[in-house]
């Protein structure tokens, strides 16, 4: 609980008159320093006055270590924004540290994973297109994922175009379109997969397919059956850089809705 702040001078702690010959600039710091809390003022003790206490403070020196698995640069290398996200993969949502394993990522897989998730999210494409006709976020986003397929070149026009696809997908108003548009999000930001062993990446990994894979079996009435043949389409097609960068991930388990069990199966499949 914090003090109260003294509007008045309290004449037993800041004595002033002839008998001090001080007056209120003396010995207590005049009202300044009852004011502020009496910090650094003389307080009344048992045996006389005594000084205040300052609240104490911890040097440096006594502050515990980071703990393995945050952003140290000098052992990871990474610095800022990627150290941070670095640093989080590395610990469960109680601050435990985890072992996350690292996976090795050529820029061929890249371009190979990019290339493939592009076919996937063009095949929704239409379904988009026909519910926001002027609205050519998604199409922008899926083209520019070709460009780095051929030329593997990440420039920061690709963030901009996964983020605007994203919105898209915000901003529709049929399920489906929205669907068709995430697909086409998920499809421009793989080149920046994260070469981390773990859920969350894999899902950067499928999620062109299965966005893909919703957005059709939502156009036909929500018919499993739309889905499932849009996942053996993406299954068919996907090369074997792709089948490998799957099958260092940790296995997706079935889960409880339509999407997890898209992901549980294109996962499994590509495992084999």
């Amino acid at each position: 609980m914090s003090r109260p702040r003294l509007a008045f001078r309290v004449p037993d702690l800041c004595p002033t008159g002839p008998e001090t010959g001080r007056g209120l600039a003396g010995g207590c710091r005049g009202l300044a320093g009852v004011s502020r809390g009496l910090t650094g003022c003389a307080v009344p003790g048992r045996y006389g006055a005594r000084p205040a206490r300052r609240p104490a403070q911890r040097s440096r020196e006594t502050r515990p270590a980071c703990r393995a698995g945050s952003h140290d640069a000098s052992r990871t290398g990474l610095t800022g924004a990627a150290a941070r996200r670095r640093a989080a993969a590395g610990r469960t949502r109680t601050g435990h540290d985890v072992r996350v394993d690292e996976v090795l990522i050529s820029d061929e897989d890249r371009r190979l994973l990019a290339l493939w998730a592009a076919d996937c999210a063009a095949r929704a494409l239409p379904l988009f297109e026909a519910e926001a006709p002027g609205d050519f976020r998604p199409r922008e986003a899926i083209d520019g994922i070709r460009v780095f397929a051929r030329e593997g070149e990440r420039t920061r026009l690709l963030r901009s175009l996964a983020w605007a696809a994203h919105a898209a997908a915000r901003d529709a108003g049929d399920p489906a379109a929205a669907a068709a548009a995430r697909a086409a999000s998920y499809a421009v930001a793989t080149p920046y997969l994260h070469p981390l062993a773990t859920a969350h990446q894999s899902k950067h990994i499928l999620g062109p397919a299965v966005q893909q894979a919703r957005a059709c079996e939502l156009a036909a009435g929500d018919d499993a059956g739309a889905g499932d043949e849009e996942i053996r389409w993406a299954i068919g097609h996907a090369p074997a850089a792709v089948r490998r960068l799957v099958q260092r991930m940790p296995a997706r388990s079935p889960g409880r809705s339509r999407l997890d069990t898209l992901y549980h199966r294109l996962d499994a499949a590509l495992r084999c």
